[in-house]
């Protein structure tokens, strides 16, 4: 769910997502909105789920950051996006950037690329252009410890 906070605030949007393969969305109006809302007030109960549950997971990452070192932050990156692009094949093909991997971490490539050097040398992945293959998970998972 994206823009959940528009709802509730002045409208103003504040996220942006860029989809890394072909998506179908679905969007609704703030007047649609406002129709289920009076339709069904479980929306509400839900909608305030959603925003506390977003809240949770920024304050997580929050603590992630000012707390953990960013050399222990990048491996945990690279293994929920294996699992998010875990389609059954082997090796798992993660399409994304050592940009976007570094952003997701808080930091610059050059940071983010010396603990994907380390998991390279230990055989656990293969950094290309655009992907981060997983050849071997546990490895890996103990490299993000």
């Amino acid at each position: 769910m994206l823009g959940e906070l528009a709802i509730v605030g002045a409208g103003r949007l504040t996220a942006k997502v860029t989809a890394l393969e072909p998506t179908e969305t679905l969007s609704l109006t703030q007047t649609t909105l406002d129709e289920l809302r009076r339709a069904d007030p479980s929306v509400d109960h839900r909608l305030l789920e959603i925003i506390a549950a977003k809240l949770q997971e920024t304050m997580d990452q929050l603590m992630e950051v000012l707390f953990i070192p960013v050399e222990t932050r990048v491996l945990p990156v690279v293994l929920r996006l294996a699992d998010a692009f875990d389609s059954g094949a082997r090796p798992v093909v993660v399409r994304v950037r050592q940009e976007d991997i570094a952003a997701m971490t808080g930091t610059r490539r050059q940071t983010a690329n010396r603990p994907l050097k380390a998991a390279e040398a230990e055989g656990a992945i293969v950094v290309g252009r655009g992907r981060v293959e997983i050849l071997d998970r546990d490895p890996l998972e103990r490299l993000a410890r």
